[in-house]
């Protein structure tokens, strides 16, 4: 992922995803974007293949501080 487009998908995932709450990935975000995320350790997740959910981890919240603009 190290394309524009992996970085945009990657914003995405992170932005949807919330520290206290397990979600499915949004729209137009794979699987694949959510192993490398994990990868990196700014997620952490549960569940089968099918049906993973995700969670923010501390690692992934200042990631998406530092790389969004309010």
């Amino acid at each position: 992922m190290t394309g524009p487009g992996g970085q945009v998908r990657l914003l995405l995932l992170l932005a949807h995803l919330r520290p206290s709450r397990w979600r499915k990935t949004p729209a137009n975000v794979g699987l694949k974007t959510g192993i490398i995320a994990e990868e990196r350790g700014l997620v952490v997740s549960r569940g089968e293949i099918r049906f993973r959910t995700y969670r923010l981890t501390a690692a992934g919240i200042a990631f998406l501080a530092d790389n969004t603009t309010v």
